[in-house]
């Protein structure tokens, strides 16, 4: 193919001049570009910072990439060969590349800072049909790359893409400027032998080339995951992304697991006060103090009961119409359907403290000595809070309660901030009459004399028989 049916715009040294040349062979005006190799901006920043257009899963799998750093020319489609939907595109070869395509990498460059104006691509990913581009994988459609350096200089741009698999593929672009000049140039490498890299007309796909079909190699790469490090991740959305274990910011399924069929877990109604639905997770939903109903899928119609409603009495005889689980936190409920008028809180109410250190709102009537007076609160908690020990019974077992409940149980308390660990709570026998001299015997009384009693206590041994 000669310079004069090329179908695109190409930067070529001619002498010490950078010169683009269109289609049939008409000069375009461009600026003297020097003569250096340009050099690419790595993005650890050697060199300069290259531009990302959008983070890619944080530099997601292995880069595979055909051109090398540094590119002496620039390749975009001549003025009306990029037609809707997909002519025009350029696309490079990644042949027995199995994993899953993550991001698309494009190393792009500008004539002079002016050519850039808002342009847009659409990013595919094509299956490899026997070495050209087939089936459409991926698809990502109006990206914007961001800014773009002018040459000499070379950005590199990474775009995310949903993963697919691949087994073989094409990674490129579409250049969404037709019937205009390109928006940007593809930098590129000449003197390759056979590479790999197409480009479509309205005819179909053609291998790329300047002086021949396969002389140049494009600087489009793409980002893959290998298939062994990959598994379904899971977000609280219910959606379902192939990812590796690292990339995976919600729950990983682990290795090889796969979305087709969807293994996360659905969002279902979470029903809260009021009756509001959301649709929540299971844990989700606990940790929002909602109720999950794991068998509704939609909050349309709403399945969450209603919450009665009614007179709620507050602190210093207020009344306040609300729903029965927002008035059990702030006051007493007086039924559904009650109103405040007349006021039906007619007598006053105040925290009352329970003896394990709770704290509820009554009337003074109803607590006793424990009532904090009218008008208290019980948020936050004005109750002490009682002081626990341990507790020893008499077969041996220990079990940390406050004094009262100790003594209610049966149990001996040995003080406030004692505990089973550090303390030995022993069998006990209580109520056996111990003899002065330890191998002493004395008869026993009543119907369940007899047998040998072991004591720990002095070895002592006591027979009671007949």
């Amino acid at each position: 193919m000669s310079l004069s049916t090329l179908p695109w715009h190409v930067l070529l040294i001619s002498g010490r001049k950078w010169i683009g040349l269109g289609l049939a062979g008409f000069l375009l005006s461009i600026p003297l570009l020097g003569h250096a190799a340009p050099r690419i901006l790595e993005p650890d920043g050697s060199g300069g910072e290259a531009h990302v257009a959008r983070a890619s899963h944080g530099n997601c799998g292995t880069l595979f990439f055909n051109a090398a750093t540094t590119y002496d020319t620039g390749l975009a489609l001549s003025d009306g060969f990029s037609q809707l939907p997909d002519i025009g595109s350029l696309a490079e070869c990644y042949p027995n590349r199995e994993g899953y395509v993550c991001a698309a990498v494009f190393d792009f460059t500008l004539e002079d800072e002016d050519q850039q104006d808002g342009e847009f691509m659409d990013v595919y990913v094509w299956e490899d049909d026997d070495g050209t581009p087939g089936a459409v994988l991926c698809l990502e459609p109006n990206v914007d790359p961001g800014p773009i350096e002018t040459w000499p200089l070379v950005s590199r741009h990474e775009v995310s893409l949903p993963d697919c698999e691949v087994s073989g593929f094409f990674v490129g672009y579409w250049g969404n400027w037709p019937g205009s000049g390109p928006g940007w140039y593809v930098a590129a490498a000449t003197g390759a032998n056979n590479a790999c890299g197409h480009w479509k007309s309205p005819d179909g796909w053609t291998q790329v080339g300047i002086d021949e079909p396969g002389d140049v190699v494009m600087g489009i790469g793409a980002r893959v995951i290998p298939l062994d490090e990959l598994g379904a991740c899971c977000f609280s959305d219910g959606t379902c992304v192939v990812l590796s274990g690292e990339d995976c910011d919600g729950t990983f399924a682990g290795p090889n697991t796969t979305c087709d069929p969807n293994p996360c877990e659905q969002p279902a109604a979470c029903c809260f006060s009021m009756g509001t639905c959301e649709l929540r997770i299971a844990d989700e939903c606990d940790q929002m103090g909602g109720i999950h109903l794991p068998d509704e899928f939609s909050c349309d119609p709403n399945p969450c009961p209603d919450a009665p409603v009614g007179a709620c009495c507050l602190a210093e005889l207020e009344c306040q119409v609300l729903d029965l689980f927002t008035c059990q936190e702030i006051g007493i409920f007086r039924g559904a359907d009650t109103s405040c008028e007349p006021n039906p809180c007619d007598m006053a109410v105040g925290a009352c403290c329970t003896y394990e250190g709770t704290c509820d709102l009554r009337e003074e009537d109803d607590c006793g000595d424990n009532f904090l007076g009218d008008g208290s609160l019980c948020n936050p908690n004005p109750c002490p809070q009682p002081d626990f020990g341990a507790c020893c019974f008499s077969d041996g077992m220990c079990t940390e309660l406050n004094d009262r409940d100790c003594d209610d149980e049966g149990g001996t308390f040995l003080g406030d901030g004692s505990n089973c660990i550090d303390s030995e709570c022993r069998a006990q026998c209580e109520d056996i009459p111990r003899p002065r001299d330890p191998g002493a015997h004395q008869r026993g009384q009543g119907p369940n004399g007899g047998g040998t009693l072991l004591l720990h206590a002095e070895s002592a041994a006591y027979s009671f028989g007949q």
